[in-house]
């Protein structure tokens, strides 16, 4: 028995990238968001950090609220792009 029969191979489906349901004008506005999102943490973290104690703290702190922030943006001003007739997601 070969080790390349057909019962022993293992098919690999290619899953389609989840970029691939964006248009140039979605891929631009989601990496301005990530790119406002990463900055925004930093200086969320940079302004917070005089006033905590001395300790450790989960980085979910500082990234959750520009985070929800970044991804509730992202998601009114596509709506809001969308309405004016520039295509964020392919059909």
């Amino acid at each position: 028995m070969s080790a390349q029969s057909g019962d022993s191979q293992i098919r690999m489906v290619q899953q389609p990238s989840p970029l691939s349901k964006l248009t140039l004008s979605g891929r631009m506005l989601l990496l301005v968001h990530l790119l406002l999102g990463i900055g925004g943490s930093i200086l969320y973290f940079c302004d917070f950090l005089p006033h905590f104690r001395t300790g450790s703290y989960p980085v979910f702190i500082f990234v959750a609220p520009v985070g929800l922030i970044c991804f509730f943006s992202f998601l009114i001003i596509a709506w809001i792009l969308e309405r004016f007739g520039i295509q964020i997601y392919k059909k």
